[in-house]
């Protein structure tokens, strides 16, 4: 796959995309911006998307809480 962190073709790039999780949609965008340089875009892309990714963790994180909060509180443990 990937050596030293550099993509070297549009192949590596799309299943590096498709291993995090990404759409189709997204993954044609990110791909598109690489080949013509627009690497900022690229960036701009790829932290919106890990901010998704965080807000998910978040989200499943209080409802672990919410879980270890009822079995406390009905002395299930």
């Amino acid at each position: 796959m990937m050596s030293n962190g550099e993509i070297k073709n549009h192949e590596e790039l799309v299943i590096a995309l498709t291993d995090i999780g990404m759409g189709e949609a997204l993954c044609h965008k990110i791909v598109t911006c690489y080949e013509q340089g627009q690497m900022k875009q690229v960036r701009n892309f790829l932290v919106g998307y890990r901010k998704e990714l965080l807000e998910g963790m978040h989200e499943s994180q209080d409802k672990l809480y919410r879980i270890d909060f009822i079995i406390r509180k009905w002395n299930l443990a």
